[in-house]
């Protein structure tokens, strides 16, 4: 041994040492400032005026676990829509080089997606549901480095790796945030407002978009189709719109629904898959039902209940149903109210219905509508006496009361029922899932009439039942992706 080298064990006391004392630095600066960052749970995420936005109460206590959610991608991967199976999709993304994208040979980037027939119907491309008709502009379909305007993505998928799905934030569970689903030019609120419910359940939410070929660009969603989990495999392109005359740098916009988070895809990918289950884009834009909507999303059982039975009736098991955590609830609005009824309500629209409260004999509930804007002011709506009336009822209302334009509002349950027409509810599998998954099912209408029975606790009650079936043409389409008219103020959020 040279007599100027170190023992060998020396060096590895050395090395030890050193490790050492860097952990004990690390630890002493205490940890990195991104784990600092409270959970929208426990902190409001705020504006761009600074102040609190309400946060839409987030259902942990699901039926639903993460194991079920885990096997329903299993079950949904053994049952492939188009017979697109995963094991080929693996074998064909892992032959694309970045920074190409796998692109959907059973749902082309042209008018065959888009329309019927593939025929394009005069007037169809509007500033959102019945905004005015958009002239002069040029449609693509655009991957999400374009939409999200960013070169690499910025949020992760479920296994940590980089995702355009999810823009998350430390020390969220999902990434799915009901306050992300937009509505755009597609006459499909019955389906997003669904998508929005489903997005406060964590555990419900987890099982839906399968994200195992994110990299490649491919997506799979789960839906609930003739009594079985089905999945249906979409790519990240999407239609996209650009006035003629403005600079080449403006960035597109989608067309049907985004997130209100530009640097995410997961609301825009999830229809696309429910276009594609149903043919085209037009096939889902002719209005629905949420409770529907809702079955095709959890597997769970729907029911809609007619808000004609009256608001003392409806309230008990309303409340009951909002709060619980294994069931979801959406209403529809009347389409013939008039217009100082309405007070702001969009006529023949689907809404979420997120929270219900009761104090002091008010009877309050908390709604969502799937545009992003647009609310109800009427009593009980943002910045109403009534709130400064009843201080008791703002603090019940809690982080769920803003004076924001962003969808979110309250009402009392007397309004409700004059301006909505029905309430769809749809209770989560669990267990009844796991027992029947195999199983032939009941028929439609028995699970439909014991499912409102159980809700309201009133054999006499029967409910409106919609016979629409997943994957059929039960629901004759109608010219146009755009229902109505009438310009629709758009709302710029970031």
């Amino acid at each position: 041994m040279a007599a100027n080298s170190v023992p060998p064990g020396m060096l590895l006391a050395f090395s030890v040492l050193l490790a050492a004392g860097a952990w004990l630095l690390m630890k002493s600066r205490g940890p990195h400032p991104s784990k600092k960052m409270k959970s929208p749970g426990t902190s409001p995420p705020k504006n761009k005026k600074g102040k609190p936005k309400p946060s839409v109460p987030r259902r942990t206590t699901s039926t639903i676990n993460h194991e079920s959610a885990a096997g329903r991608i299993e079950s949904a991967r053994r049952n492939p829509f188009g017979g697109q199976a995963y094991e080929d999709l693996a074998l064909e993304c892992a032959s694309i080089d970045a920074p190409r994208s796998w692109q959907d040979p059973l749902f082309p980037h042209s008018n065959e997606s888009l329309f019927i027939g593939g025929v394009e119907p005069k007037d169809w491309l509007r500033d959102g549901e019945r905004g005015e008709v958009l002239k002069n502009v040029h449609l693509s379909w655009e991957g999400p480095w374009v939409i999200c305007g960013t070169r690499r993505p910025l949020g992760t998928n479920s296994r940590g790796e980089a995702s355009w799905l999810f823009h998350r934030l430390d020390g969220e569970e999902c990434g799915l945030d009901a306050h992300d689903v937009q509505q755009g030019s597609l006459g499909d609120c019955y389906f997003l407002s669904a998508l929005a419910l489903v997005a406060t359940d964590t555990c419900c939410a987890d099982g839906l978009v399968d994200d195992e070929l994110d990299a490649a660009g491919c997506y799979g969603v789960s839906f609930w189709v003739d009594g079985a989990w089905q999945m249906v495999y979409v790519d990240g392109f999407f239609p996209c719109y650009t006035p003629n005359n403005v600079h080449a740098s403006v960035r597109p916009t989608p067309v049907f629904a985004k997130s209100a988070n530009r640097r995410e895809i997961w609301p825009m990918v999830v229809e696309k898959a429910f276009a594609k289950l149903r043919g085209t884009y037009q096939a889902i834009g002719g209005g629905g039902r949420v409770a529907t909507a809702l079955q095709a999303l959890t597997g769970g059982s729907a029911t809609a209940i007619p808000t004609s039975v009256g608001a003392d009736r409806l309230w008990k098991g309303l409340c009951d149903a909002v709060e619980d955590p294994s069931i979801l609830v959406g209403a529809g609005t009347r389409s013939d109210a008039t217009e100082e009824e309405r007070c702001g309500i969009i006529d023949g629209h689907a809404y979420a219905v997120l929270h219900a409260v009761e104090v002091s004999g008010h009877r309050l509930l908390l709604l969502r509508n799937p545009w992003g804007h647009g609310e109800w002011k009427g009593p009980w709506s943002d910045g109403s006496k009534e709130w400064s009336s009843h201080p008791d009822c703002r603090a019940a209302a809690g982080n769920f009361n803003s004076d924001e334009d962003d969808g979110d509002f309250w009402m009392s349950v007397d309004d409700f029922c004059s301006v909505f027409a029905t309430v769809d509810m749809c209770r989560l599998p669990g267990d009844h899932h796991r027992r029947t998954q195999n199983a032939e099912l009941q028929p439609m209408k028995e699970r439909k009439e014991e499912g409102a029975k159980q809700l309201l606790g009133n054999e006499n009650i029967k409910p409106q039942l919609d016979e629409w079936l997943v994957g059929t043409a039960a629901e004759s389409p109608p010219a146009s992706p755009s229902r109505g008219s009438g310009k629709k103020h758009r709302k710029n959020r970031k």
